[in-house]
């Protein structure tokens, strides 16, 4: 029957270690990514992103009391 030594019980835990950090490292930029997407969507439609970029559409007509010169 094979033995692991040492270094296989070192490979182990490295290779284990690695895959505990890297799903701990994705967890914390997935809830970065979720606040950062959270704070976006307030920020447009609560602090007035929403009504910016809809005005921002809007030319305004001139009306026939409006002596400004478009030249």
């Amino acid at each position: 029957m094979y033995a692991p030594t040492q270094s296989d019980l070192i490979a182990c835990a490295a290779i284990a270690l690695l895959l505990v950090g890297g799903g701990w490292g994705l967890a914390v930029a997935d809830r970065r990514d979720r606040r950062r997407r959270a704070m976006a969507w307030h920020v447009y439609f609560h602090r007035g992103g929403l009504v910016r970029t809809l005005m921002a559409g809007w030319k305004r007509t001139p009306r026939l009391t409006d002596r400004r010169e478009d030249r």
